[in-house]
């Protein structure tokens, strides 16, 4: 009989390719929200803030898995709906499990965020989870809280892991961020176009989506990851002028880069990348897919 996973954020970036991967395990796969999401059942869920709501279909819907991946870095947001979505959510979500008996049974995957570091010191690199994170901005607090809530709620019998990915990129990437935008453009522009971008003198840990579902479906499998906050991350910086530059190769247009420099915030982090040694110690040696690779199949040829 085919194992049954929920899924919240099912219709994003890394919930698509999580479904996708899922799917491939012959999980049944159910995503749970106002809006239907490619190739999921869906239960229809009119509000987040409705906890009773949450605690029928937990109590009704025989669950093996949950993923929570919802969330919002839309910093345009009021606080208190930023709050909703990337804190109390988790806690209604938990609330429901253990009122559905479900808590010694259900394997637990709540995805928390690199920016819960906040700015590091050079010192302080590549980021270990052991590090006491230090949030920015508004997303990276309130995704800090739902790791807190979390972990409280893990106990000896339950099976509850924090996942923080660092960058995920891979095709589909949404034109929200960064490199999103850059394939998009570049995939539009013709020769002796130019592309228009902000300061790119930063590095990141880039890593490709599907790296992250594979990681995730180990670590939520994995007994020893119960209770624990576990980066997903390569490892290594890769300068962003080495990415875009590669994005340009790769498209084989004359396309001009044109960068503007004032465009940027202060506040950028100049390198920031995480230590992954706590993820092999779980899953074993681990060979990721080259950030060329996931570039490559990001650009139209």
């Amino acid at each position: 009989m085919s194992k049954i996973a929920l899924v919240t954020g099912a219709g994003g970036f890394l919930g698509s390719h999580l479904v996708e991967f899922l799917i491939s395990k012959n999980i049944t796969v159910y995503n749970l929200g106002n809006s239907k999401a490619k190739n999921c059942n869906h239960i229809y869920l009119k509000s987040i803030s409705d906890k009773e709501e949450i605690k029928r279909i937990f109590s009704t819907t025989k669950l093996d898995y949950l993923f929570h991946l919802a969330g919002t870095s839309n910093l345009s947001l009021d606080s208190s709906s930023m709050e909703l979505v990337n804190n109390k959510f988790i806690e209604y979500l938990l609330d429901g499990i253990t009122a559905s008996g479900l808590e010694k049974s259900i394997k637990v995957a709540v995805i928390g965020s690199a920016s819960e570091y906040g700015q590091v010191s050079f010192d302080n690199l590549p980021i270990a989870e052991t590090l006491i994170p230090k949030p920015m901005n508004l997303y990276g607090i309130t995704k800090l809280d739902q790791t807190k809530k979390a972990l409280a709620w893990q106990k000896p019998n339950n099976h509850l892991v924090v996942i923080r990915p660092f960058n995920i990129i891979g095709k589909g990437m949404p034109s929200s961020l960064a490199l999103g935008s850059f394939s998009e453009q570049i995939n539009k522009k013709l020769d002796g176009d130019y592309l228009q971008t902000g300061n790119l003198d930063t590095e990141r840990d880039f890593i490709d989506v599907y790296d992250v579902v594979n990681l995730m479906w180990r670590l939520i499998n994995n007994i020893n990851s119960y209770g624990e906050v576990i980066n997903i991350c390569s490892g290594k910086p890769i300068a962003m002028i080495d990415v875009v530059n590669n994005m340009l190769k790769v498209s084989g247009k004359d396309i001009k880069l044109n960068i503007d420099q004032s465009r940027g915030s202060k506040n950028d982090i100049k390198i920031h990348y995480g230590d992954n040694s706590k993820l092999l110690k779980l899953v074993g040696e681990y060979n990721f897919i080259a950030w060329q690779k996931t570039i490559n199949s990001m650009i139209l040829h």
